[in-house]
């Protein structure tokens, strides 16, 4: 959208209402087709504020010696008209087509990351400004390295993903991609680049990195990711915060997180949304909030329950593919698609704000394991300020005046009604009971391991624990670690062993019993995850393990 407000529509398409669009169309605040724009064609890559886009057009260039015309790839911009700007050029030595165009400054500079001269070196890929006719301000001196835009996981037997004390970057051998992948301008002047890199000047920052004005890294920018995880991606946002996606292994298989960083680049407590949230690949809208897979996420990451349309293609279910937001609230969205909620929709349509009197969807009931969440929501049909609280069982939760929820690590005594009170302009609402049911945790799998890395010659790695139980109960132990490196040919890693202690006296020892055929069906039966046998390729996991009765002690 540009800042008169006019959608450009970019797809696989050669006519709109009759007339001919090759892929590329404009269409008015109103919704109706803008007549006046006739691209000359082209893949959009940019759109600036001012609305003239920036496209990559395949040509046939000019008579050469040989006597042949060739193809040529160029970077244009189109006028008002859809016309070619031909006041506009592209610097000639930068690679035209592996450019990302990252973002436009209030200055009318357009800001680019791209190859040059070639893909041939990581050090090729430059950030380079650009004056708003295209020639070429600055480049910036910054050197990306360490590119890694795929992971190698190993396997289980069953070919799931497993754990891995190392997650090893797959190294590209045959022309390096472009990894930077989004940038903001700060208020201060600084750019906050995210990207699939793990070094930026030879200083460690995997995925996201803060540069001063000149290039340099911001030493003081070290973000905080959570834990033990593998960074895929990140959505830097305007006012120095970040989104960053990631792949934790947690229940014996990665899965998708997502966390707030601050401006500091700690990490951001007040942001806990739901389990299902924005993922990689999320647009900012204008308004702060997120288009995520089709849906609309508020911005502190709960999903937008006003926004629920049911998108279907031919029949079938299905989502849309991208999303804006107007500056009148209009939100569009566009893919593959025939029908949206029942109305005849050929991959465009348009959503209009719209008032509603109090409370349009309420909290809604769950069931929850004991230990783990619960998150209750509720969304009124209204842009005007309102205030909220939450009741169980007819109490107020003190400190809970959010439209949203989350009660940590539920107890037994948690369970109830529970209901939200919204007051808008002096006239409350209350919605429906919302029960929550608590039931017992009966899983026999209690992770209570951490993670490091262990190594011949090392320390040790020492967890504890405390049984209350007197009565002894049996219980399974493992130690797991890579038995090989990565790179085939080098010497194996010893197997993990494993000690158990009371503390005075040693008890058990094992060194590699995880692969065991009584072992592994054991920890089968628990739901602990497999462990590929027999262990013989690079990246397989070998382990150790205990079984013994314990009762009350340490």
């Amino acid at each position: 959208v540009d800042a008169a407000g006019r959608v450009l529509a970019w797809g696989a398409f050669t006519q709109v209402d009759g007339e001919a669009r090759a892929g590329l169309a404009r269409f008015l605040p109103a919704g109706a087709l803008d007549r006046s724009f006739v691209p000359a064609g082209g893949d959009l890559l940019f759109l600036p504020p001012d609305g003239r886009a920036i496209v990559r057009r395949t040509i046939l260039g000019p008579l050469e010696r040989d006597g042949f015309r060739r193809y040529v790839t160029q970077t244009a911009r189109l006028l008002e008209s859809g016309a070619v700007d031909t006041g506009f050029a592209f610097p000639s030595t930068l690679d035209v087509a592996r450019a990302n165009w990252l973002l436009a400054a209030p200055d009318g500079r357009l800001l680019v990351a791209a190859f040059e001269p070639n893909d041939s070196r990581e050090q090729n890929l430059k950030l380079v400004w650009l004056a708003a006719n295209g020639t070429r301000l600055a480049t910036l001196p910054t050197v990306f390295s360490e590119f890694t835009r795929l992971i190698a996981l190993p396997l289980d037997a069953a070919g799931a993903p497993v754990s891995n004390d190392l997650v090893v970057g797959f190294p590209i051998f045959y022309g390096r991609p472009n990894v930077i992948d989004a940038a903001q301008l700060l208020a201060s002047g600084e750019l906050l680049v995210a990207g699939a890199f793990a070094r930026v000047n030879g200083v460690a920052r995997p995925g996201l990195v803060r540069l001063l004005a000149d290039g340099r890294e911001d030493a003081g920018y070290v973000p905080a990711v959570e834990g033990r995880r593998y960074s895929t991606s990140a959505l830097p946002l305007p006012d120095g915060r970040a989104l960053v996606f990631s792949l934790a292994f947690d229940g014996g298989r990665w899965r998708p997180r997502v966390q707030r960083l601050l401006a500091s680049g700690a990490n951001d407590p007040g942001f806990q949304p739901p389990p299902d949230t924005v993922a990689p690949g999320s647009a900012r809208l204008a308004d702060g909030s997120f288009f995520s897979q089709g849906r609309r996420f508020l911005a502190d990451g709960w999903p937008d329950l006003n926004f629920a349309p049911q998108v279907r293609l031919d029949g079938a279910a299905t989502t849309a593919a991208s999303g804006i937001l107007t500056p009148g609230g209009r939100l569009w969205i566009g893919g593959m698609f025939t029908s949206v909620t029942g109305q005849p929709r050929t991959s465009l349509a348009r959503f209009v704000p719209a008032e509603v009197a109090g409370i349009t969807v309420g909290p809604r009931g769950q069931t929850v394991v004991a230990g783990r969440d619960a998150f209750f929501q509720v969304a009124i049909g209204t842009a005007q300020a309102a205030t909220y609280r939450w009741t169980h069982d007819g109490a107020t939760l003190a400190g809970e005046t959010r439209p949203t929820l989350r009660v940590a690590a539920v107890r037994p005594a948690q369970a109830g009604a529970y209901r939200a009170v919204v007051t808008v302009g002096g006239q409350s609402y209350t919605s429906e009971p919302a029960m929550l049911v608590v039931v017992p945790n009966t899983t026999r799998l209690v992770n209570f391991s951490a993670r490091s890395r262990v190594v011949a010659g090392g320390a040790p790695q020492i967890a504890g624990l405390i049984a209350a139980a007197p009565a002894p109960r049996e219980v399974l132990f493992r130690a797991v670690g890579n038995g090989l490196p990565v790179n085939p040919g080098t010497a194996a890693l010893p197997v993990p062993v494993l000690t158990l202690s009371d503390e005075a006296r040693q008890i058990a020892q094992d060194r590699g019993g995880a692969v065991l055929p009584t072992v592994a069906a054991l920890a089968r039966s628990v739901g602990a995850f497999a462990l590929r046998t027999p262990p013989v390729t690079p990246g397989a996991i070998y382990g150790s393990a205990i079984t013994t009765a314990i009762g009350a002690g340490t």
